[in-house]
């Protein structure tokens, strides 16, 4: 039941994928730009090959596993093959047409974000311990006796890899230290602990992303898939590089602007200026000699020379 629907899915994303560059292409031979159809441009035309190459190549992937259903055969294999590449190609050609829709891509009235959204039911992760060569079985044929199913369970137990052979162990270990402690906490309370994972970039991959990287804009979910794929990895883990990227260049920028704030400071220092022009200071008449005289005995006796080792000049008010 799981292997057909596998089938299904395929042929679901499949759908998508096509409806999504039928209704495009013709928006394409309307629209124009610098006097001419964007249609009619090169490097459009090299993009909707590329796109049309991939549907095409999905088709039959799913074509071949429903042959092989229909036929009796095993199609485990290439059930999976199907589901995996068509929902890969379905990410990429829903995207890439709302990149040759423009703006209008995103809005409702186009069905291209609709198809976009709904791409996303085909997860990236699909089976792919079945594509390996460890599990290059096939699914039994109908006419089989119970005795070749329980050899080929057997085949199963054997081809586990490593990591799956551990984690039963790691299971009943700690089953026992919590067996241990149930004297002293609930069976209810007990903490999950959630198992972290690292990846680890080769030299390679850290070149190309640092050299994408760019603190002034950030990646669009289509540029993010296709440094992905060229990369060999997921979506989750290239955003979750931009992200570490980010903090660690927003990190060196704090400390660099602490560090010339400190010297700032210490460079610093307090300039005691006179106040030579006061607003009510003494009015200016004509025939009262008296007040000019003790203005100008105010700014004469001002000690200047206590705050600049040259003359400076006094300034009066006009």
């Amino acid at each position: 039941m799981l292997n057909g629907g596998r089938i299904g899915i395929a042929a679901q994303m499949l759908g998508l994928a096509q409806g999504c560059f039928d209704h495009t292409i013709p928006y394409t031979r309307q629209r124009v730009q610098f006097g001419k159809r964007i249609f009619d441009f090169q490097g459009m035309q090299h993009q909707i090959a590329h796109v049309a190459t991939q549907i095409e190549a999905a088709r039959l992937l799913t074509y071949n596993a429903a042959r092989l259903k229909e036929a009796g055969r095993p199609f485990i294999k290439e059930a999976s093959m199907a589901k995996y590449f068509a929902s890969e190609v379905a990410t990429l050609t829903t995207s890439k047409c709302i990149e040759w829709m423009g703006g209008v891509g995103f809005t409702k009235d186009y069905p291209m974000e609709k198809y976009y959204r709904d791409c996303k039911i085909g997860s990236e992760k699909i089976n792919l311990r079945e594509l390996s060569p460890a599990s290059d079985r096939r699914s039994p044929d109908i006419q089989k006796s119970d005795q070749d199913g329980k050899e080929e369970s057997a085949d199963d137990d054997i081809a586990l890899d490593e990591s799956d052979v551990e984690e039963p162990k790691k299971e009943t270990d700690q089953e026992d230290e919590w067996g241990r402690k149930s004297d002293e906490m609930d069976s209810e309370k007990k903490p999950c602990r959630k198992k972290k994972t690292r990846t680890v970039f080769s030299r390679s991959q850290v070149f190309q992303l640092e050299s994408t990287f760019d603190i002034k804009r950030y990646l669009s979910s289509s540029e993010r898939a296709g440094l992905a794929a060229s990369l060999h990895l997921t979506e989750t883990q290239v955003k979750i590089w931009f992200q570490n990227r980010r903090n660690k260049w927003k990190r060196q920028l704090a400390a660099e602007l602490e560090a010339a704030n400190l010297s700032h400071a210490a460079a610093q220092r307090i300039v005691r200026v006179p106040i030579l022009y006061h607003e009510n200071g003494a009015p200016e008449t004509t025939g009262s000699s008296a007040a000019n005289s003790s203005g100008s005995q105010s700014l004469l006796a001002f000690p200047h020379h206590m705050y600049y080792s040259h003359p400076v000049p006094l300034l009066r008010p006009v």
